[in-house]
């Protein structure tokens, strides 16, 4: 029996030689058209996303940033820098309800920080000490215990800027670290939605304060009430506040004739890494240059822009926007999903070294820094501590096959196998075969639903095992009886139409094209590989027949679930927006193509 790897090179020139010939079979269930190949079908889809892919840049001013509301107060050019000086900075928070709950504060310079009136907290910090460590998650240098008063709550904050500049960022919080939904920062003014400081200074104590002179801005008895009003004195001057300045951020353009406009499909995303690994696949199944240079400049476009976009992060605490996913790296969507095209491209080509800075960065995450549960398992921290995902197999998987072969590091191989056997004993469900989404460790029980997507990603995910891991490993055998029986399971939920269901085993949910194309290509690889009988591909070939009718004359992609956490209900599945052509669909249905063409190859 050939290698798996073998196999997969033979399929892929033999479906060459055929699509050069002009000999690409359509599809045995009589409904694709005659015309139209399942190559030409994956081609019309990612020729979609190419049109609708820019790799320009707009400056626009910071919007939306999670939540997070900050400021920095610079030296004043006209000021003494030796002097001692202060300037104040004021935001309105609005309260729902009286509500107990944290504000994390994260700052660099020296301040007091007042709230309603009252002495909240009073320090100094070198630099600023804010990390998003999953979604919507932050961890700062200090948070301070609030009760937030029903309506209206002024916050202070008095810097120290006479020395040096000041960065101030603050995020009303719960115990988990989350945003508190009922307490929000209001605009400014009416005028200004997105601006939430007014700032005023700096200006130099005096005797004329009731300071002595030359005495500390900080320290001095001037009194913080005075500075609440809408403008006070500070010496023999009057003060006035002024609206911050907002800061102007970086951003890919996204046209808005796109299908899909939530996010560009240039960024650092896991759904983009998906889907330019399956633009790679059709380039290697086409022989058509196109593909492979569009994901180059993908490549490039990350490579050549990332210095930029780490100091936009980091420095101006611009948590979301533009590339934010590659800086923010805490977990596996960050890292291995989003790499996974630069490590396909420094596979196909050994000699360049441009990728592997990025790679290596990655890959040193995924192996020593992603959250693990004490038998080393992926896991992350939400949406309780040491959750461990279905999606996770998928975002590490298919980069540490690839980091495996590049690095020449057959240890790799084993990490692989673990996971794979680790997800199985925690995720499958004994009774029906299926993958449940999630495993709470803590709690040593399963969250409730059996989501379409999720045992897509284990699919897509086990199947790349297969491909890559050498035969002759000793859980190899282990791993091809575990894909056969999610296989066998997730047949027997196949509807009459040829689709899956969002909720596999409820047919009242709708049907879902992304985790109907994960299956459908984890059965025609099974078939031509040999893995799977050959029904399987006779029920592949049926889905896939079933997905044209999901993609329109342009090639938009629709039906497919949007991005989803994990859900405690079957009602929290079937209640999410579907999306034309969003990239968590896209991947998996040029893939499909790519594995159903190599199938009727055979």
């Amino acid at each position: 029996m050939k290698s798996s790897n073998q196999n997969r090179k033979t399929g892929l020139m033999h479906t060459l030689v055929l699509c050069f010939l002009g000999l690409c079979s359509p599809l045995a269930s009589g409904q694709e058209s005659a015309q139209e190949s399942a190559l030409e079908t994956s081609r019309r889809i990612a020729d979609k996303v190419i049109r609708e892919t820019s790799f320009e840049y707009e400056m626009h001013p910071m919007t939306y940033n999670a939540g997070i509301i900050r400021f920095s107060m610079k030296q004043d050019a006209f000021t003494n820098q030796d002097a001692e000086s202060v300037s104040f900075a004021r935001a309105v928070l609005q309260a729902d309800e009286e509500t107990k709950g944290y504000l994390g504060l994260a700052f660099s310079g020296e301040l007091a920080l007042f709230l309603n009136g009252k002495e909240l907290f009073r320090g100094s910090s070198n630099a600023v000490e804010l990390k998003e460590y999953t979604y919507n998650r932050y961890s700062f240098g200090e948070k301070i215990p609030v009760l937030w008063k029903k309506g209206k709550n002024t916050l202070l904050v008095k810097c120290a800027t006479g020395k040096k500049a000041s960065t101030v960022v603050v995020l009303p919080v719960n115990e988990m670290d989350e945003k508190l939904l009922q307490v929000n920062a209001l605009p400014a003014t009416p005028e200004t939605a997105n601006s939430h400081w007014l700032t005023c200074g700096p200006w130099t104590p005096t005797a004329e304060n009731g300071d002595s002179a030359g005495g500390s801005g900080m320290k001095q008895a001037f009194p913080p009430e005075d500075a609440f009003q809408d403008h006070f004195m500070a010496g023999k001057k009057t003060m006035t506040w002024q609206l911050e300045e907002t800061p102007l951020l970086r951003q890919l353009v996204v046209a808005e004739t796109n299908s899909y406009t939530r996010d560009p499909y240039a960024d650092w995303h896991y759904a983009n890494g998906g889907t330019m690994l399956a633009i790679l696949s059709l380039h290697q199944a086409t022989g058509d240059p196109v593909y492979l240079d569009f994901v180059k400049n993908f490549a490039t476009n990350i490579l050549e822009n990332d210095d930029y976009f780490r100091w936009q992060y980091f420095n101006l605490q611009a948590m979301r926007g533009s590339l934010h996913r590659i800086n923010r790296m805490t977990m596996l969507d960050d890292s291995g999903g989003p790499a996974l095209p630069l490590a396909e491209l420094q596979r196909m080509d050994r000699q360049s070294k441009s990728y592997m800075p990025l790679l290596e960065r990655n890959f040193a995450y995924v192996m020593k820094g992603q959250e693990r549960l004490e038998d080393l398992t992926f896991s992350r921290p939400e949406p309780k501590p040491a959750t461990v995902w279905a999606d996770d197999l998928f975002m590490s998987l298919p980069f540490l096959l690839r980091m495996a072969e590049i690095k020449g590091d057959p240890k790799l191989y084993d990490e692989v196998a673990r996971q794979v056997i680790q997800f199985n004993k925690y995720l499958v469900d004994a009774e029906s075969g299926l993958y449940f989404h999630g495993w709470y460790d803590k709690q040593q029980e399963n969250t409730p639903v059996r989501w379409g997507r999720a045992n897509g990603w284990i699919i897509w995910a086990t199947s790349e095992a297969l491909l890559y891991l050498p035969e002759k490993h000793p859980v190899y055998k282990k791993i091809l009886d575990i894909y056969r029986k999610h296989m066998t399971a997730i047949a027997s939920l196949q509807d009459a139409s040829g689709m899956w269901h969002q909720v596999l085993d409820h047919t009242e949910t709708w049907e879902e094209s992304s985790c109907t194309a994960m299956f459908t290509l984890g059965m025609a690889r099974g078939a031509r590989m040999g893995w799977l009988k050959k029904a399987y591909g006779e029920k592949a070939l049926k889905a896939w027949s079933a997905l044209q009718n999901k993609i329109q004359d342009d090639g938009t992609v629709v039906d497919i679930c949007r991005g989803t956490g994990i859900g405690d209900d079957v009602e929290f599945y079937a209640g999410r927006k579907r999306f034309d052509h969003d990239p968590r669909g896209l991947g998996a249905m040029i893939t499909a193509g790519c594995e159903i063409s190599l199938l009727e190859s055979q």
